[in-house]
């Protein structure tokens, strides 16, 4: 099991070739990333590759889940607004089941328990 936050965006930018935080804007925005009932922190990444010869850009979200265990989740946004903010355009859907296919191998190693 992945022992903090910075381990875990090892797994991330070692497959991906730029990986880039989105800063958060505002007090209010960094709220709505955590609700009352307890839910994940989150951060955002800007990720850019290669894929079949495609160049793409894309927003992966990082959920950071606290149960006890430290849990962390990789998924891509599609958060029309932060993609607005950022100059993107939403994936299309197949890059972005395809990316989502390899951050659910990495959520599968997050998520193994260390031997």
């Amino acid at each position: 099991m992945v022992i903090d936050k910075e381990e875990a965006l090892e797994l991330l930018t070692a497959r991906f070739d730029s990986v880039r935080e989105i800063p958060k804007r505002s007090q209010r925005e960094r709220l709505i990333n955590f609700n009352a009932q307890g839910g994940p922190k989150s951060s955002f990444y800007r990720v850019e590759d290669k894929m079949g010869g495609i160049e793409y850009a894309l927003i992966v979200k990082l959920n950071e889940y606290r149960s006890g265990d430290l849990i962390y989740e990789f998924k891509v946004s599609m958060n029309e607004s932060l993609y607005e903010r950022i100059g993107l355009n939403l994936p299309d859907a197949p890059i972005a089941d395809n990316v989502q296919a390899i951050l659910d191998s990495m959520n599968r190693i997050l998520l193994r328990s260390a031997v």
